[in-house]
């Protein structure tokens, strides 16, 4: 798959022509787009490749991928991430150094990647520091695949365990400041359980603040998610399983990975209306397998 000279505004804007056209004959959407850009069959090709456009009776239709577009085409180019062409020589630079995917790049290099570090960097996937390209880490499944030492994996599950730390953290603080106007709650009325208590399901207990509000005190479990500003995380099958036991007292805590109570996302019952929910998607990660013994 050759990306070259394809950027993302051209994708994106034979996208919302085919998703906002009333008429979606072929040759109409490439009138359409000629007017702005040119390049049309090969911006097309790419995204029939990726599945962003489907073409049938000599019709065009966008893929509605039910989350913003650019996370739409970098999750396409994940599943596709082994023929992305010359983005995939220049992603095969990048290594894990303190606890961040970085690209030492040179002069020539720049020049070398020119396009590629243009059209990465307005999907958001990577950030310039002098001449250090930093690779946002939530989109790591977009990296080819490459030998890590055992020394590299203990020092990224290190950093992993340190965020989750101080997200943690950040929730219990939250917390405390919330119920600090209820009087007759119990001294521990915040608890991080994770510490001794790594496989609950859930990393806090708390109060409901809507129902102390009220004078009632319910008890809630919260399990804490360190997020990106997509918001993409991680749910385990032990944390669904108490998510579904605990319906209603049940709460995922989505922290921003800026510590910001602007952004943390709070959702009640995440069993019974995230996966309801037309505002998120999800897929399987891993495929657990084994014998089937007849005996």
């Amino acid at each position: 798959m050759n990306f070259d000279n394809i950027e993302y505004k051209t994708i994106k804007y034979l996208y919302d022509l085919c998703k906002e056209s009333k008429e979606n004959e072929h040759d109409f959407i490439h009138y359409l787009y000629n007017n702005s850009f040119s390049n049309f069959e090969k911006t097309l090709f790419i995204c029939k490749l990726l599945g962003l456009i489907k073409e049938n009776k000599n019709k065009l239709f966008c893929v509605d991928g039910g989350i913003p577009f650019n996370q739409f085409l970098i999750q396409r180019m994940i599943l596709n991430r082994f023929s992305l062409g010359t983005l995939t020589d220049f992603l095969s630079n990048f290594a894990f150094e303190n606890g961040e995917y970085i690209f030492r790049i040179s002069n020539q290099e720049k020049i070398l990647f020119m396009w590629e570090r243009n059209f990465l960097s307005d999907l958001g996937i990577i950030n310039f520091k002098n001449n250090i390209i930093v690779f946002n880490k939530i989109y790591s499944n977009l990296l080819p695949n490459r030998k890590l030492s055992l020394k590299c994996l203990k020092r990224m599950l290190q950093e992993k365990e340190k965020i989750g730390a101080t997200a943690e953290q950040f929730v219990v603080d939250y917390e405390m400041r919330s119920l600090i106007n209820y009087p007759f709650l119990p001294n521990d009325c915040v608890r991080q359980i994770s510490v001794d208590f790594a496989n609950a399901g859930y990393d806090i207990e708390s109060f409901d603040k809507d129902e102390a509000s009220k004078n009632v005190y319910k008890k809630i479990f919260i399990e804490v998610k360190c997020v990106n500003k997509d918001y993409m995380f991680y749910w385990s099958r032990n944390e669904i399983k108490r998510a579904e036991e605990l319906k209603e007292k049940y709460f995922l805590y989505l922290v921003s990975n800026t510590f910001s109570d602007a952004e943390l996302k709070i959702i009640k019952d995440p069993f019974g209306s995230l996966f309801k929910s037309k505002e998120w998607r999800y897929e399987i990660e891993q495929l657990r397998v084994w014998e089937n013994n007849f005996e």
